[in-house]
């Protein structure tokens, strides 16, 4: 598409079905430029057209292709869409470029236009430009076609569609499927090919059973969801991580007990091995034991010879150390002398050494030393014993080592000679080193070393005797010490040999030692393995078991793990049984059937969790029910961020307290501060909740929804509008709205899981039954949370210690038994495993004493559940009827305990804060028993338990009732009551399920209609009897399906004299019908009177209401605004629901008086809300919640933009409220029940109060007095005028209103007649009364009956009703005092007295009411309480599939729902008739100007587009049902009204019953369909001669009734050649019924099939009559239509009744025409009766 130039693409199809990628993978592969929007907060026209000029940039100005890829979530105004129009149609962008932008785009083309040889003027430049870029861009729209956007954006923009090539997405085929999931398949080490191909092909099936389930819950419970390829890829993907996990984990966990089976296994074998050792060991040991011993006796006799040699020896070693002592003191004093000469002798010789060859050959070089010198010379070769000449010292000098030889010099030969030798040259003066050294640095060294050798000699020469004597000494002490040695080496020898022996002795102990210790930690060792072996033999066998578990868990994974995902992909927004459908029923049954491996006991929240995760979670909030726990894994598991449908609160609740250690951030999506927050989560990795959502999200997060990240180094970054936030690992974000129904596009289901956290009944009842218990017997609930945790605790502790243990035993490094630690902690951790499951099978036993107590309850908490999900199904009988779980627990627990308490509500789960803190956390107790377990025998006895669980359930069921009740319409009261009473009775298995769907839906059969033909229908075996109508005997008839009713119809035909009395009589379901069906149930009977007695059947279901639930449920005690008051709270608005003449402001003002809120005190104000006044409002109620004090808000109805604002301010005020802050509300309920027009959670979280007005006689005239009060009564003028007439208004205007009630019999439209109506009309009948004499009764009637009422009045028959009413009422005879004249039947006027006289008069005369008071036939309350009843009926069967299968006890599954469809829907299409051929017809023609051929071709057109729509509407019906469509929202309307047997509206249109107003159909859809197929009869057999009109024409049969009557004007006005619109019908009732007819009249036309509705047709008088007793549409005889001149008709209408004629009897728009007919009654009372024909009866 985008390679042809200029190419666009409109791209159908759901988000998350590959749009946008297809579309960048080509631009890509094209090598085109990509261009997108970046949505903003901010983003609006102004930056959409710069985001557009930047696009004409790159395609007319740099001239680069570009993809322009723009979709729906991206329009945030239409004008965007305008825009994209104007550049498919032509281009270009009005007023897209400024005079400047012009200039510079301008001067940036010239180049351009110049190379392409284009000239430069203005005008070529944008051809140019606008050329290329058209050439160049190449926009591609992504659109979904869910909803009513597309539908409009298409309307609106036809280019879209003519300037595009459409390309749909449709759902991809299984084949594509199974391939994609093969290619991630590859990867996998699955097996076998087979084994992938199968996993693979339960991937596309389970897909498709989502689907399926979502169509079939869309039927169903009405909710959406939807499947895209999105959600396959994260099935396919997830599947594959989620093996490769449990594969790791499953891998690691057997190997942990294999590695500890190994060191079991070990320590065996080295058992039997070290007993063996052991022994021999002991025989070495008892060995080495015995040569030690012998060993001992030789060492103790070599010891003594040892001891004795040592004594000789230690005592000459005394006397040679004495006298060594003394010759060291005589070295030492000899050494004493040296050491004085050894300064100067050290000096010399360091000074000798710091002399070196050079200072040698410095002395050498003199040729004649100076004397000094050569004196030191001298003297230096005295000492070295050579001639002390110079000469001599020159040579000596000259030897290299000379001075080594000077350094090591002999002092010892220093004799007595040599020294007085060298004296001669010393004691000279200048032989002084400091002298010779001025001289020369060498001769002064040499100098003073022959005076250092000088000084030795000398005191060595003195020290010698002494040395000598030494020498001496020390002679004789060195042969003493040789004899001593020799006898130290004696006693050595002898010594060595003992020690010798001693070591060996030594050794061989150490060694027996040695052998004795190995011998004993052997036998410890052996002990220990033993120890081990034997202590966990237990182990071992479980450790083997858990690995063979383990074997087959890891074998069952790919089928496990399949199921895993496809729940974790597609499971969320499903409930509880659906879920259940998908994987026992689809995927389980699928991965079975295809021998792919799965697990026998599969079951999700284990796999996916364990018992420590969820045990927090239900600490933090989460229900304990298997439903939340399947949340809690999804939430926690999912790889897409959760959005909780949440109304109930749970969710959040548990959210907000798991996440709160996180730093998580609660923010709602239209918080100024949203993306600052989510900024700061994002990059500080911390969570986020986005909460109390709409059904749509902002488009600046939408690519943090589908995780669009940008990885730039090491880090991930989303971009938020125009801004790039780094997105941490950690994040988290949750979604969450409190819409209980919310519709998801599917681009957010996508990039979301979707998750339904409503609650479920089981799952309520548990926490009903918690909190029942925790009122009743706190002490019983206490435990059992103290149990629960250490049962929790018990396993932990198991799990933790079979860990520590495996732990151990797989880090022991070595061998395991040389660790005592290591044995003493697996022997501890063994003895404290049993010591656990000692106390858990006490704590087991304890908890079923426990359970069993609490199980006393289950009854009151399985009602309380009941309750609320009654309540829950209220809003598909009215948007108003919404109730909150928090709001319906205060009203529970108000019943248990007869107190209220106050509690924030709409911030969290009530339960939550209901639950004591203490119960809700860890047990206060420890695990090891701290907690008494001894179950307190409670005080009552089973008998008085059991009452007192009666008196709970009674009390609690009335309670609910009784806070539901004060919202209801009055029309639905008693609805919700039958409903509770039937879900009652099916929770106690009391409710046939058959009789109960007979009850409610009523006949289906098409059969049992009447033929054109008219008489008596006979179906079946029998005639139907004629104490019966048609009707009823049809309803009989459909009854026999019923076991119960097999014989009914029998006996009605056979006992046709004994029913007559049951079937006549005035209050039938009080009396037995008949002596054979005596023995009926309630239920039965009511059946029978729904069949026979239609007019009695809701008598008869009030009465088994009173007889089940009590008579408190149908008779309602006046609602005081003190009580409900009473219940409120800061956090808990009163909303009134307003009803014409309802103003519930005086009651609010009152009650304020009353408790010091009034508008004087300034604590109460009251705002009529309209235009301008929301910031009067926000400011009222913000500084009431700050300091106390009411707010009404009235009308708030009509501030729908401004009603989120209130919401959210009221959300506010319920957290930071006053205690005595209130605020009221008042808002008009729309006329669409379905229509939302007020916030859910401000309906839910209300306290409504539903008061409307009284509909009897008597109730309105004490309203219309009232109005007037005391004083004006007392004041009056002319009370003997005044007082009648006023009396007689006011009756006039309780009946007007009153008339209402009996539908279209008493005004064919709805008037809004008011107490202001009479207001004013009794004022201007005061002033007449002050001005004049008498009563001006023309006047009066024409102003109130022409003006006052009138004005609201738009039909003309219905104002001829007012203007009768008035001429009967207000007439002079009013006022004559003996005139027998009466308002009505028993009342007559009030006259004279007071205005507590008029208010007795009309207490105590008025009659009870009864049609008679309104001027109507006692029948006519029959049709009005049919008509109710059918509408209760109706009702109760919406709220019986409002549901659907979310409940759990007995609900009807859709399952049956869909199969009762497809049984009608086969049967309609078997029946349904071909179109007939037109042109066949057309044929045999001869005048095809005549008026009735045209009628009969126009007739025939409209059946076949009938049939036509009727067959393609089925046909599509039937495929999506089969799953070869997607379930349409016309689909979805078709099916609901095939169940309901109502007939669909686009098939009411087709053939001309519908209209602005509404339908105008009265039967059900299998009498309508019987209906088409005789109309076809009817026109098949004229069309066999088309050019012969029937002898008479079933009227009622007619598309276009009134076009047969104007074909019969037409041919007379040709025929008297008279102009037709001076022409009109006349009707005339024949003798004679159609069957003998064989031709039509020769003027006019005959017709059949009409009734007459408020008389009967008297056929002997041929006048109208009274209706018989109970005959609600008497037929008509064969009417003769003539057309006469309008002049003719008045003269021949004088002393007639002109009766309008209707197509059914919702009159107003159906009227047709009007028949003039004889009457033996006053015009005026078949007026006031509603006397007119129907060309079409009820069903």
């Amino acid at each position: 598409i985008i390679g042809i130039p200029g190419g666009n693409a409109l791209l159908i199809g759901v988000g998350g079905s590959g749009r946008q990628s297809l579309a960048k993978l080509t631009a890509y592969l094209s090598d085109y430029q990509l261009f997108q929007v970046e949505i903003t907060r901010q983003y609006k026209k102004t930056e959409f057209h710069e985001d557009l000029r930047k696009l004409y940039n790159l395609t007319g100005v740099q001239n680069k292709p570009t993809v322009f890829l723009f979709n729906d979530t991206q329009i945030i105004e239409t004008s965007f869409l305008e825009d994209i129009n104007s550049i498919l149609t032509s281009g270009e962008v009005p007023n897209l470029y400024g005079a400047e932008d012009l200039g510079a785009l301008r001067e940036a083309l010239k180049p351009l236009a110049r190379a392409a040889g284009e000239p430069e003027t203005n005008d070529a430049l944008w051809a140019f430009f606008i050329e290329q870029a058209r050439a160049n861009m190449h926009i591609v729209l992504a659109m979904s076609p869910i909803g009513d956007s597309y539908r409009n954006y298409v309307r609106m923009f036809p280019s879209l569609v003519n300037c595009t090539t459409i390309d749909w997405f449709a759902d991809w085929p299984k084949a594509a499927l199974q391939e994609v999931a093969l290619r991630f398949l590859e990867t996998m080490e699955l097996g076998d090919a087979t084994l992938v191909a199968n996993v693979g092909s339960v991937f596309a099936s389970a897909h498709y059973s989502v689907i399926d389930a979502s169509r079939r819950m869309k039927v169903g419970l009405q909710r959406h969801n939807y499947t895209t390829p999105t959600n396959y890829l994260s099935l396919v993907k997830g599947y594959c991580d989620l093996l490769r996990e449990k594969r790791r984990f499953v891998g690691e966990l057997r190997s942990k007990l294999v590695g500890g089976i190994t060191k079991l296994v070990d320590t065996a074998v080295q058992v039997s091995e070290m007993s063996v050792e052991l022994e021999l060991k002991k025989k070495v040991v008892a060995k080495a034991q015995t040569e030690c011993e012998e060993l001992l006796v030789v060492i103790v006799q070599e010891k003594r010879q040892v001891d004795e040699q040592q004594r000789t020896v230690t005592a000459d070693a005394e006397k040679i150390g004495a006298e060594e002592v003394t010759c060291k003191a005589q070295a030492e004093e000899a050494q004493a002398d040296l050491d004085k000469a050894l300064p100067a002798l050290e000096a010399a010789q360091k000074a000798l050494e710091l002399l070196n060859k050079k200072d040698m050959s410095e002395i050498k070089a003199y040729q004649k030393p100076p004397d000094v010198v050569s004196l030191v010379l001298s003297g230096v070769m005295v000492l070295v014993k050579c001639e002390p000449s110079w000469n001599e010292a020159k040579k000596q000098l000259g030897d290299p080592n000379f001075l080594n030889r000077l350094i090591n010099y002999d002092k010892d030969q220093l004799v007595e000679s040599l020294l007085n030798k060298v004296s001669k040259f010393t004691t000279r003066p200048e032989f002084d080193p400091e002298t010779v050294g001025s001289v020369s640095r060498a001769a002064k060294s040499l100098c003073m070393w022959v005076r250092a050798m000088e000084v030795y000699g000398r005191i060595a020469k003195d020290v010698a005797p002494k040395r000598m004597k030494l020498q001496t000494a020390m002679r004789t002490l060195a042969q003493k010490q040789e004899i001593l040695a020799a006898a130290k080496a004696s006693l050595q020898e002898i010594t060595d040999k003992v020690l010798a022996l001693k070591k060996k002795y030594d050794e061989n102990v150490s060694s027996k030692e040695r052998l004795k210790q190995e011998s004993e930690d052997l036998e410890i060792k052996l002990g220990r393995a033993t120890q081990l072996v034997d202590g966990l033999s237990g182990e071992r066998v479980r450790w083997q078991a858990s690995i063979a578990r383990y074997d087959e868990q890891f074998a069952a994974l790919p089928g496990d793990c399949l199921v895993a995902a496809a729940f974790l992909s597609y499971a969320g927004p499903f409930p509880s049984e659906y879920r259940v459908g998908l994987v026992n029923d689809s995927w389980l049954a699928q991965v079975r059937n295809l021998s792919i491996p799965s697990s026998a006991d599969f079951d999700f929240c284990n796999f996916l969790s364990n018992p420590e995760d969820v045990r927090d979670w239900n600490i933090q909030g989460l229900p304990q029910d298997a439903f939340s726990t399947e949340n809690g894994v999804l939430v926690t598991r999912g790889t897409r961020w959760p959005l909780m449908i949440d109304p109930q609160l749970q969710g959040i609740t548990w959210i907000k307290r798991r996440e709160e250690a996180h730093g998580l951030v609660a923010i709602r999506l239209d918080a100024a501060n949203m993306l600052r927050a989510m900024e700061e989560g994002m990059t500080g990795g911390n969570p986020v909740l986005l909460e109390s959502m709409g059904e749509s999200v902002d488009a600046i997060i939408l690519p943090l929804l589908a995780r669009q990240t940008v990885r730039r180094g090491r880090q991930n970054f989303v971009k938020l509008g125009d801004r790039e936030v780094a997105l941490e690992p950690s994040f988290r974000l949750y979604l969450q709205t409190k819409l209980s129904n919310p519709h998801y596009p599917p681009e957010i289901q996508a990039e979301c899981t979707l998750i339904n956290f409503m609650v479920t009944e089981d799952g309520l009842e548990d926490q009903l039954l918690a909190l029942t218990v925790l009122k009743e017997r706190p002490d019983l609930e206490e435990q059992r949370l103290v149990l629960i945790g250490e049962q929790n605790g018990y396993k932990m502790k198991v799990s933790e210690l079979e860990d520590g243990i495996l732990a151990q035993l797989a880090n022991a490094e070595g061998d395991v038994l040389e660790s005592l630690t290591l044995i003493e902690n697996l022997e501890a951790s063994k003895r404290l495993v049993l010591s656990i499951a000692e106390k858990a099978a006490t704590s087991r036993a304890t908890e079923l004493s426990i359970n069993g107590a609490r199980e006393t309850y289950r009854h009151v908490a399985a009602r309380g559940a009941l309750l609320f999900f009654l309540l829950s199904e209220l809003p598909m009988l009215h948007s108003f009827h919404h109730y909150s779980l928090n709001a319906f627990l205060l009203v529970y627990e108000k019943a248990i305990t007869g107190q209220k308490r106050s509690f924030k509500l709409g911030v969290s789960s009530l339960l939550t804060q209901i639950m004591p803190s203490a119960l809700q956390q860890q047990p206060r107790s420890g695990l090891w028993g701290k907690v008494d377990k001894k179950v307190v025998t409670p005080k009552l006895s089973p008998e008085q338990l059991e009452k007192c669980v009666k008196v709970l359930v009674s009390k609690i069921t009335f309670s609910v009732f009784n806070f539901a009740r004060r919202g209801l319409f009055e029309s639905h009261k008693l609805v919700v009551a039958a409903q509770l009473m039937f879900k009652v009775m099916r929770a106690e298995g009391e409710l046939s399920e058959a009789e109960y769907e007979a009850l409610v839906v009523g006949q289906r059969s098409p059969d049992t209609r009447r033929p054109p033909s008219g008489g008596h229908l006979s179906i079946g075996e029998g005639k139907m009897p004629d104490n019966l109508s048609e009707a009823q005997w049809a309803a009989a008839l459909a009854l026999r399906e019923l076991e119960s009713f097999r014989n009914l119809a029998d006996d009605l035909v056979g006992a046709e004299t004994s029913w007559n009395n049951w079937l006549a009589h005035a209050t039938p379901e009080r009396l037995d019908p008949h002596p054979n069906w005596a023995q009926l149930t309630q239920m039965q009977r009511l059946l029978l009177l729904r069949a026979l007695r239609p007019d009695r059947v809701m008598a008869g279901l009030r009465a088994m209401v009173v007889d089940r639930l009590g008579e408190h449920f149908v008779v309602e005690e006046p609602t005081a605004l003190l009580d409900v008051f009473g219940d409120s709270t800061a956090s808990t608005p009163l909303l009134f629901i307003l009803f014409p003449g309802v103003d519930p402001g005086g009651a609010i003002e009152k009650l304020g008086a009353v408790v010091g809120f009034t508008a004087a005190n300034g604590r109460y104000i009251s705002i009529s809300m309209g235009q301008g006044q929301e910031a009067h409002a926000e400011h009222a109620l913000l500084r009431f919640a700050e300091e106390g004090g009411w707010v009404f808000l009235q009308n708030v109805h009509l501030m729908q933009r401004w009603l989120p604002k209130l919401e959210k301010l009221l959300e506010v005020c319920a957290e930071t409220g006053h205690s005595d802050f209130r605020c009221f509300l008042s808002a008009e309920p729309p006329l669409d029940p379905r229509a939302r027009t007020m916030p859910e959670s401000i309906l839910q979280s209300a306290i409504k109060i539903a008061n409307q007005p009284p509909t009897d006689i008597k109730a309105n005239m004490r309203v219309a007095l009232a109005t007037f009060g005391e004083a004006l009564f007392k004041e009056a003028p002319k009370p003997e005028l005044f007082k009648p007439v006023l009396f007689a208004l006011a009756f006039f205007h309780a009946a007007v209103l009153g008339r209402r009630r009996f539908g279209s019999l008493g005004f064919s439209r709805s008037y809004p007649f008011s107490t202001g109506d009479f207001t004013v009309c009794a004022g201007v009948l005061r002033s007449y009364m002050e001005l004049r004499d008498s009563v001006p009764w023309s006047d009066l009637r024409c102003i109130v009956g022409d003006i006052m009422y009138g004005g609201h009045v738009t039909d003309a028959w219905d104002r001829r009703c007012i203007s009768a009413y008035l001429e009967t009422l207000l007439s002079p005879r009013l006022l004559e005092q003996k005139s027998e004249f009466a308002l009505a039947p028993g009342l007559k006027s009030f006259s004279q007295g007071t205005f507590a006289d008029a208010r007795a008069h009309v207490n105590d005369k008025v009659p009870a009411e009864s049609p008679i008071l309104f001027g109507l036939h006692p029948n006519a309350e029959l049709a009005q309480l049919i008509a109710q009843a059918d509408e209760v009926f109706y009702s109760i069967l919406e709220l019986s599939g409002a549901g659907g299968p979310t409940g759990d006890s007995g609900r009807r599954v859709v399952s049956t729902k869909e199969t009762m469809v497809l049984q009608v829907l086969t049967e309609l299409q078997v029946k349904l008739p071909n179109p007939r051929s037109v042109g066949e017809i057309k044929a045999k023609v001869v005048d095809r100007g005549s008026p009735y051929t045209v009628f009969l071709l126009q007739e025939i057109e409209r059946l076949n587009a009938l049939l036509a729509e009727l067959k393609r509407n089925l046909a599509e019906l039937e495929q999506g049902l089969s799953g070869m469509l997607n379930i349409s929202d016309e689909m979805d309307a078709l099916f609901t009204n095939l169940f309901t047997n109502a007939v669909p509206p686009s098939w009411l249109q087709a053939c001309g019953q519908s209209g602005p107003t509404g339908s105008y159909n009265c039967k059900s859809l299998m009498a309508w369909f019987a209906d088409i197929l005789l109309r076809d009869k009817q026109l098949l057999e004229w069309a066999k001669d088309p050019n012969k009109i029937l002898p008479s024409v079933w009227i009622s049969g007619l598309f276009n009734p009134m076009g047969y009557v104007t074909a019969c004007l037409q041919v007379t006005a040709r025929t008297r050649l008279l102009p037709l619109d001076s022409m009109t019908i006349m009707a005339k009732c024949m003798p004679f019924s159609h069957e003998h007819l064989t031709e039509q009249p020769e003027e006019g036309a005959y017709c059949h099939g009409l009734f007459i509705e408020g008389a009967r047709w008297d056929a002997e008088s041929a006048s109208i009559q009274p209706s018989r007793p109970k005959e609600l549409h008497s037929p008509m005889p064969v009417v003769h239509l003539t057309a006469i001149t309008a002049q003719a008709s008045e003269q021949q209408s004088v002393g007639r009744y002109r009766c309008p004629v209707y197509t059914t009897k919702v009159r107003g728009p159906t009227y047709q025409f009007t028949a003039i007919l004889p009457s033996a009654m006053p015009t005026t009372t078949l007026v006031l009766a509603g006397v007119c024909l129907l060309l079409q009866a009820p069903s």
